[in-house]
């Protein structure tokens, strides 16, 4: 070792070497290693003693932290929108920015709800490998779940991508997000179940399923969802909240839906309620694999109402409810497992397919 810090060191040599006559004289090879304790740069001499005058060689070296990188750089990644049972992919990229190659090994952890059928609604391939110095790998993120776990909620299924490369500092940690839908057209950005997180809470989900009707949906058996804006607002004052509904495409196939906002009361009218979509109409088209916003806007009067909470300093909840008509989109009827068994059968035509979605909006003025 040539210094405290043991940065440098080499093996105790002594060795005779031959004077240089006719034959050119004798030669060594040695070998110097360097193991910085850390980032930054480091010097050391080492001193070879010869009868004649004693030799200082300067060591100098640079001690860099391993360092790979995401492409693009997240946090969190949102699976495509699919049919329960549909398996769709993602693909992040790693890349290498040390000047050496790096190992790396994925590890998926901490899932919040899982699928019925105890099969794993995320994988990642490949699970390990090793990047050289500037190049890539790219990461196949895939989902399939096989339920619909809350409807209109954002985080159906949630779990956390963990790439693992040795001595780097930074921490490579991925949310993935995923969600499986009964139907082609669906609505998202609902209030997220508490329950939702429960891994073995197949009983509400049950329930829920047992509540609605595949055809001719009717007032008590529509699927329903909550949207609470959680900005309090004051009289005059204005809140909202923007959901979106979608259109699942599978295969390639792209069947156009739409969707209809069914008129509000004169009641929530007046308290300061509004629901339409991005573009100010109540009808609009999803084309298949898009969506288009729903905005929720609460905007209560200057002067509320003789009984109103706001009138002594108190919150106040107020709420509106409604129905949103979804139609058409890739057929549903046409999803499952093909004739082999093994993959879904191909999206069919949904002409006239109906299904209605009850949407109540929370919120508090004070």
């Amino acid at each position: 070792d040539f210094d405290h810090t043991h940065t440098f060191g080499m093996r105790s040599v002594r060795k005779a070497l031959a004077p240089r006559g006719s034959e050119g004289g004798d030669s060594d090879v040695y070998h110097i290693e360097f193991s910085p304790p850390g980032e930054g740069k480091f010097a050391a001499e080492m001193t070879l003693k010869t009868p004649a005058v004693p030799i200082v060689v300067y060591l100098t070296g640079e001690g860099l932290s391993p360092r790979m990188i995401l492409e693009p750089e997240t946090s969190e990644l949102g699976m495509p929108d699919a049919f329960i049972h549909e398996q769709v992919e993602q693909v992040l990229t790693l890349r290498n920015t040390s000047p050496f190659e790096l190992p790396f090994t994925c590890h998926l952890e901490g899932l919040l709800r899982g699928n019925l059928n105890s099969t794993a609604p995320f994988g990642v391939r490949p699970r390990s490998g090793v990047v050289a110095a500037g190049e890539t790998q790219e990461l196949t993120v895939t989902f399939c779940g096989d339920h619909e776990a809350a409807y209109g909620a954002k985080e159906m299924f949630t779990q956390m991508l963990r790439i693992v490369v040795p001595n780097q500092k930074e921490e490579l940690l991925v949310k993935l997000v995923g969600r499986a839908w009964e139907r082609s057209l669906y609505i998202v950005g609902g209030d997220q179940p508490e329950w939702l997180g429960d891994p073995f809470h197949a009983g509400t989900c049950a329930q829920f399923k047992a509540r609605r009707s595949k055809t001719n949906p009717t007032e008590d058996n529509r699927a329903k969802m909550t949207v609470t804006l959680e900005e309090q607002v004051e009289c005059a004052g204005e809140t909202s909240k923007t959901i979106s509904v979608g259109n699942v495409a599978i295969d390639g196939a792209l069947a156009n839906g739409d969707f209809t906002i069914e008129p509000l009361t004169p009641e929530a009218t007046a308290q300061g309620w509004s629901i339409v979509s991005g573009d100010g109409k109540n009808t609009m088209q999803v084309p298949g694999g898009e969506r288009r916003d729903l905005v929720i806007t609460f905007s209560p009067p200057e002067y509320p109402s003789p009984t109103s909470l706001a009138n002594f300093g108190l919150g106040e909840w107020y709420t509106v409810t409604t129905d949103v008509i979804l139609k058409g989109g890739a057929s549903v009827a046409g999803k499952g497992k093909g004739d082999d068994g093994k993959g879904p059968k191909s999206a069919g035509s949904a002409a006239g397919a109906q299904f209605k979605t009850g949407l109540q909006g929370n919120t508090v003025v004070s």
